[in-house]
């Protein structure tokens, strides 16, 4: 009992702290301490042997493309480039349409198996732009970014390349393209819902008076406050960004690793930045020192976040927690949306909870006689809910890289990534039941 207590405390302690502005490696540092004394676990074993793998596991799968992502966001601002695309955006579209633009711009990019790591460095030099012209508060472009990325077109779509997505048909024997019907209304639902919530507090934010604010540390590479001479044109500063698009899309499935052969194409993209803006850039070499090193901290967060969860998910009170959640005694489609995501929101993960569930349950359920398609977009839908509570390394990362925090953007992550999935996750247990699959 005094594990599962300080396992919940150490949850809560550490959304708590990190939303007041307490730094994510000492917070990660200070609750996994806490869960380790209060299961029982050996302090300097514990840290050895799941807070540094489990930190040093991320850092080992993403810094590359981390790293090479930063890299090409910070050739992009340097050369114009970001500022140029920008402002062809406003020409074209309009500022008032800025958050349906993201949203539908993250959306594609998710159908194509670009990950919300790669789509921070890619999206945000088309858009950032639009909001500092626009004079909209930063944490909309937050709202719409996830929206985009986090919700429907992770969960939902039936044939997304997503993880929680291609996890049931390992277990259920369904393909991603199951139950199409229920994810399209759902998505559908997911989509709207988001535009009204972010379009309504827009409205609010107008009334007062609210502005855009720059973060230099972070803002700067992408607005280029700074740049000397003329822009590129439209076709060269779209080129780079459009050619490691189409590589991700075409390429990435031909490589064993994909975070590997994305790093490859984000280190193409940077190159043909280079080459083509060659003379707009005054220092080409603090360029990719200062584009390479920006991406250092987010990366080192997000995996001190991921080195706790390591510790949770080994302790001896872990197990607690998935027993409970499995065991719950209700109708097969509710407890398994239930069940999902008390585990997804435990890891901070929505593929880890789906994980877990799938392995120790998906058998019993489908002996139960419900429908597997539906079945697997309900479990698919629900494990997009409590995963993306403060502590969430996904989250943590993204305010990184886009000049924000959690005090400032933190609700609208949790309305549009968490509140509008548990919702249309009661809409597909509701569909499910109605056998629209």
């Amino acid at each position: 009992m005094l594990g599962v207590i300080g396992v919940l405390f150490s949850l809560v302690l550490i959304m708590v702290i990190v939303y007041k502005g307490v730094g994510v490696i000492p917070a990660s540092v200070l609750c996994a301490l806490i869960v380790i004394v209060t299961t029982g676990g050996e302090i300097w074993d514990m840290l050895g042997n799941a807070f540094i793998p489990g930190t040093t596991g991320f850092v080992g799968s993403y810094f590359f493309l981390l790293t090479t992502g930063a890299l090409l966001g910070q050739a992009m601002g340097d050369s114009g480039t970001a500022k140029s695309i920008g402002q062809f955006l406003v020409s074209k579209l309009g500022v008032q349409n800025v958050m349906l633009i993201t949203t539908i711009t993250t959306a594609i990019l998710s159908y194509g198996g670009v990950s919300l790591f790669v789509q921070t460095f890619t999206v945000i030099p088309l858009v950032l732009g639009i909001y500092k012209e626009a004079d909209i508060p930063k944490r909309f472009m937050v709202g719409s970014f996830v929206l985009g990325n986090g919700t429907f077109a992770m969960t939902a779509l039936p044939g997304l390349p997503s993880l929680p997505n291609l996890i049931p048909t390992n277990y259920l024997g369904t393909t991603p393209t199951a139950a199409p019907i229920m994810g399209i209304i759902c998505s559908v639902f997911m989509f709207v819902a988001g535009q009204w919530f972010l379009n309504r507090e827009l409205k609010k934010s107008r009334a007062k008076g609210e502005v855009f604010e720059i973060n230099h540390a972070t803002d700067d590479k992408f607005l280029n406050i700074s740049t000397k001479g003329d822009l590129p044109s439209t076709a060269v500063a779209f080129f780079p960004i459009l050619v490691v698009v189409v590589l991700i899309i075409a390429f990435s499935g031909k490589f064993q690793n994909k975070n590997f052969g994305v790093s490859i194409f984000l280190v193409t993209g940077a190159i043909l930045t280079y080459l083509l803006n060659w003379n707009r850039m005054d220092n080409k070499l603090t360029t990719m020192n200062e584009g390479i090193k920006s991406a250092i901290i987010p990366l080192l967060n997000t995996a001190a976040l991921v080195g706790y969860g390591t510790v949770v998910s080994k302790s001896s009170a872990f197990q607690s927690f998935v027993d409970f959640a499995l065991g719950l005694d209700l109708s097969p489609y509710i407890s398994a949306a239930v069940a999902t995501n008390i585990v997804a929101g435990i890891t901070g993960s929505a593929a880890g909870g789906l994980e877990i569930f799938m392995k120790a349950l998906s058998q019993q359920y489908l002996a139960l006689g419900i429908n597997p398609a539906a079945f697997h977009r309900v479990s698919a839908i629900a494990c997009g809910g409590l995963d993306s509570l403060p502590h969430n390394g996904a989250v943590n990362t993204m305010f990184m890289l886009m000049g924000t925090n959690h005090k400032q953007s933190y609700f609208y992550v949790f309305v549009i990534m968490c509140i509008i999935p548990i919702v249309t996750t009661a809409l597909a247990i509701a569909l499910a039941y109605m056998g629209i699959v």
